[in-house]
């Protein structure tokens, strides 16, 4: 009886050390590399609105920007995103785009932070977020 329980607790040792094994593995997977920016609420951006080095980039597509933007919002997209930025790299750049699930104001953050910028934003909630907050708006296919 003491040899076959001998066998399974080799076992269940190998089984055990498999799956911290995995464990491990699947926590270095998960965690993700630190952003280059950081999330900003709708709140925080509304306090920033029409304040001087503050720049907000609405990066969804014309129809979105046409039908809605934040005030003062500059219209872009990632191809020329670059001359769109400030010269001043200190200055707070904040990216939104439609909703929690676009990715595109995180891709033009993550492209301002690579061009060192050293402020920048994301606004995850996007302008749905925003109107939804009721907050103000400004509607038009105008360009900055």
């Amino acid at each position: 009886m003491w040899k076959r329980m001998n066998n399974h607790s080799g076992a269940i040792r190998s089984a055990l050390l498999f799956f911290i094994a995995a464990a491990l593995s699947s926590l270095a997977v998960a965690q993700k590399p630190s952003r280059s920016y950081a999330h900003v609420s709708i709140d925080e951006v509304q306090k920033f609105l029409g304040k001087p080095s503050v720049f907000i980039f609405d990066v969804n597509v014309p129809e979105i920007w046409a039908a809605n933007h934040l005030p003062g919002a500059i219209h872009v997209t990632s191809p020329n995103l670059k001359k769109f930025l400030p010269a001043n790299k200190t200055a707070i750049l904040i990216f939104y785009c439609a909703e929690p699930r676009c990715s595109a104001a995180e891709a033009a953050a993550t492209e301002a932070a690579r061009l060192r910028y050293t402020r920048v934003y994301v606004m995850p909630e996007g302008i749905f977020g925003w109107i939804n907050a009721g907050k103000p708006i400004e509607k038009g296919n105008r360009r900055q």
